[in-house]
C-alpha cells in the first residue's frame, strides 16, 4: 500500500511539473483612450494563429494564451466597436505574465511593457530602426502624391530609387542598423527572429558567422532551423524552373 501511494505521489508531482512547465502567458494592460467593449485581438504573427480575444472595459484587458513555439512576436489590435478604427502595435514576447499601459494616440508606436525579459531589445531596436521607417513613409507619401499630380517622371524616379536614391539610401541605412543589432545581440530570441525576418537582406557568410557564435541553447530553436535550411538551399540558376 506504501509503495502504491508512492507511486500516485510520484505521478501527481510529474503532472504538476508538466503543467508548470506548459504554462501560457497573461497579458493584463490599463490603456487610456479605448472605448468599452472595443475588441481586442492578439495574434502570432509568424503563424497568424489567433491567440486569444477579449473587450477593453474602463480602459482594461487580460489576454491569455499559449505559444507553441519560442518568444516570439505577437501583434495585438484593438479595434472599435462600430469596426471602423483599427489600432495596431507588437510585442515580442515568451510565454510570461506582463503587463501593458499605454495611450490610444501612441498605440502603435510601442506600448510600455513590464514583467518580459525578450521585449526589452525590441524596444531597443524600434528606436535605432523606427525614425527611418517614418523618413521613409514620408517620402513615399511625397512620391505618391507626385504621381497623383502626374509630375512623376525618369528623373525622379532616380532620385528616388536609384542606387543613391532617397528611399534606396533610407533602406541600406536601415539594413546596416539592422546587421549590427543583430550580430552585438545574437545570443537572444529577438535577434535570431530578425536574423530569420531579414535573411534575404544579408550574405549567407554573415548568417553562417552569426550560428557559429550562437550559445548551445539557442541551436534547437525553429529559428536556427529555418536559417539552416536558408543556407541549404540553392539560388536557382538562369533558366531554371
Amino acid at each position: 500500500m506504501k509503495k502504491h501511494f508512492a507511486h500516485i505521489i510520484i505521478i501527481v508531482l510529474t503532472l504538476i511539473s508538466c503543467q508548470e512547465k506548459q504554462s501560457g502567458f497573461e497579458i493584463s494592460a490599463d490603456l487610456i483612450g479605448f472605448k468599452d467593449k472595443s475588441k481586442v485581438l492578439i495574434s502570432d504573427i509568424s503563424s497568424q494563429k489567433v491567440l486569444d480575444s477579449t473587450m477593453v472595459m474602463d480602459g482594461k484587458f487580460v489576454l491569455k494564451g499559449f505559444l507553441d513555439n519560442e518568444p516570439s512576436l505577437v501583434s495585438l489590435m484593438i479595434f472599435s466597436v462600430d469596426g471602423e478604427e483599427r489600432n495596431y502595435t507588437s510585442i515580442f514576447m515568451g510565454n510570461e505574465k506582463i503587463s501593458l499601459t499605454g495611450d490610444k494616440s501612441t498605440f502603435s508606436d510601442g506600448v510600455k511593457v513590464l514583467g518580459s525579459q525578450y521585449h526589452g531589445l525590441k524596444t531597443d531596436f524600434d528606436k535605432l530602426v523606427n525614425p527611418l521607417y517614418d523618413e521613409r513613409d514620408k517620402k513615399l507619401q511625397q512620391m505618391f502624391a507626385l504621381r497623383n499630380e502626374g509630375k512623376w517622371n525618369d528623373s525622379l524616379q532616380s532620385a528616388y530609387w536609384s542606387e543613391t536614391g532617397l528611399i534606396t539610401k533610407i533602406d541600406k541605412e536601415t539594413s546596416k542598423i539592422t546587421e549590427h543589432f543583430i550580430a552585438d545581440n545574437i545570443n537572444s530570441y529577438f535577434a535570431l527572429s530578425q536574423l530569420v525576418t531579414n535573411k534575404n537582406d544579408f550574405s549567407k557568410e554573415f548568417i553562417q558567422n552569426q550560428l557559429d557564435n550562437l550559445q548551445p541553447k539557442f541551436m534547437e530553436t525553429k529559428y536556427v532551423n529555418v536559417l539552416k535550411t536558408h543556407l541549404a538551399n540553392k539560388p536557382l540558376e538562369i533558366g531554371e524552373p
